[in-house]
C-alpha cells in the first residue's frame, strides 16, 4: 500500500449513506427521485455534485439534512447508532453523546452556518497566545450560495 492510499484509509469516514432510496408519490404514478444511493465521505476530502438540472443534487442534499434532522431530535438514538457501527472501538458512549450536543449546535439553524458561531471559532484558533491553531483569518472557507440556491435564504 503506497503512503497516500495508507494515509486515506485511515481517515475517519464523517458521512456515510447506504442504499438510500427516495420516491415521490404522484396522482398517477411513483417518481423515484433517488434510487440506492451510496455515499461515503472521509474527514479531509472535498465533494461536490455536479450534474444536469434535475439529476437529483438538491433532492440529494435536501434528503441527507432530514437526516441530521432525525438525529437532532433523537441524539441519544443517533449517538448508539454510530457507537454499534465504529467497528475500531475508538468512541465511548460519553465522547459520542458529547459529539451529537456538539453537532447539535451546528445543525441548529437548519444545518446553515450560523456566521456568528463561525466567526467566535476563527477568533479562537487565532487567539491562543502560546501556539495559534490558524495564524491568519481564512479566506474563502464558506458560503451560502450553495444553501441558498437549495433551500432558499
Amino acid at each position: 500500500m503506497n503512503e497516500s492510499s495508507s494515509s486515506k484509509a485511515s481517515q475517519s469516514t464523517i458521512i456515510d449513506i447506504s442504499n438510500l432510496c427516495l420516491t415521490f408519490e404522484t396522482q398517477t404514478e411513483p417518481v423515484h427521485a433517488l434510487s440506492d444511493i451510496n455515499l461515503q465521505v472521509n474527514s479531509g476530502d472535498f465533494l461536490s455534485f455536479i450534474g444536469p438540472s434535475g439529476c437529483g443534487k438538491t433532492t440529494l442534499l435536501r434528503a441527507s439534512m432530514k437526516g441530521w434532522e432525525w438525529a437532532t431530535n433523537n441524539s441519544d438514538a443517533a449517538a448508539d447508532i454510530v457507537l454499534e457501527y465504529d467497528m475500531t472501538g475508538a468512541q465511548t458512549e460519553k465522547h459520542q453523546r458529547r459529539m451529537m450536543g456538539e453537532i447539535n449546535k451546528l445543525t441548529a439553524n437548519g444545518g446553515k452556518l450560523n456566521v456568528d458561531d463561525y466567526q467566535r471559532t476563527v477568533d479562537t484558533l487565532l487567539g491562543s497566545d502560546s501556539d495559534p491553531v490558524i495564524n491568519k483569518e481564512p479566506v474563502g472557507a464558506w458560503t451560502h450560495e450553495v444553501w441558498d440556491a437549495a433551500f432558499g435564504s
